[in-house]
């Protein structure tokens, strides 16, 4: 289970939002039973039931306080834009729980790959009907031609070679330290505060339990800016007012016969490892249908 912690004005929160966290930060001793009434009295002064960007979403759940103490200076670190600029939809993203529940995710089954993700993606690719090219830029000019259906996990804006422009995404940059002992107590840590320069710290070893790190651990800083050419895109950004850019993206996209933009960049939203992988898995079935069925292989698989 993925547990992470948050640091407000140099205190330390379970996070996501539960109901330890609204006790500590309140000073107060409320239980399962009322911690929800409590909260709905702090959201009331702003509730809608139609929130128009994440800050009138945070401030009708949660209220001020929680906003101002766990979202407000972290989302502008993340994406580099007022709260009111970023849709509702990503502040949905974040669970509240009312329990002491920190568990950062609510499926029933949680894990990852034991020898991690670069172990899985190599068995994936080790198979007879799958040829690897690497090290050569893609250019749908060049390779469409040689082949009955493309899917692409580019960049939808780099697929049409920004004919309409750059579409706007957030990067990350890393840097890595190692140090003695162990250095936090989960593998995340948020830093809301703004006048931190990073959004987040992760210290590796909490997220593989069954291995053992004697001596030394490895954290790493995750600093979040805006994305230039040259960088890998990592967030894309959606505003509050929409994006007329991407819908024109969208709608050329949409008439692509012989192309399917499938993940993160392909389709241009942000989802999570979870999400990516089960769009993959039916993006296959629906395929293999489709070649089946003889009928067109659409270019989006979700909704």
């Amino acid at each position: 289970m993925h547990r992470k912690r948050a640091w407000v004005k140099g205190r330390s929160y379970p996070f996501p939002i539960n109901l330890e966290t609204i006790n500590a930060f309140f000073d107060e001793q409320l239980t399962e039973d009322n911690v929800a009434t409590f909260l709905r009295a702090k959201a009331a002064p702003f509730y809608t039931d139609r929130p128009a960007n994440f800050e009138d979403a945070a401030l009708a759940s949660v209220g001020q306080e929680l906003y101002e103490g766990f979202f407000r200076g972290y989302t502008n670190k993340q994406w580099g834009r007022a709260p009111k600029d970023i849709p509702a939809s990503v502040f949905r993203r974040l669970p509240i729980h009312f329990k002491k529940d920190s568990n950062a995710f609510l499926h029933k089954r949680q894990g990852q790959p034991r020898d991690g993700y670069t172990k899985l993606v190599e068995k994936i690719l080790n198979h007879e009907n799958i040829d690897l090219e690497i090290g050569c830029h893609f250019s749908k000019n060049i390779f469409t031609d040689d082949y009955q259906h493309l899917f692409y996990s580019g960049p939808m804006d780099e697929y049409y070679n920004y004919c309409y422009g750059r579409l706007p995404y957030r990067t990350l940059h890393f840097e890595h330290e190692v140090r003695r002992g162990t250095f936090q107590d989960c593998g995340t840590v948020n830093y809301c505060d703004e006048d931190i320069p990073y959004t987040r710290i992760i210290e590796h070893k909490h997220f593989w339990p069954w291995e053992s790190f004697p001596g030394e651990t490895v954290i790493t800083y995750e600093y979040s800016h805006e994305c230039s050419g040259h960088e890998r895109p990592y967030y894309p950004i959606h505003l509050s007012g929409g994006n007329s850019l991407y819908e024109k993206y969208v709608a050329r996209a949409k008439e692509e016969k012989r192309t399917s933009f499938v993940g993160r960049l392909g389709t241009y939203r942000y989802i999570d490892m979870d999400r990516a992988i089960e769009e993959a898995m039916v993006a296959a079935d629906a395929t293999i249908s489709c070649v089946r069925n003889g009928t067109v292989i659409p270019p989006f698989f979700h909704n």
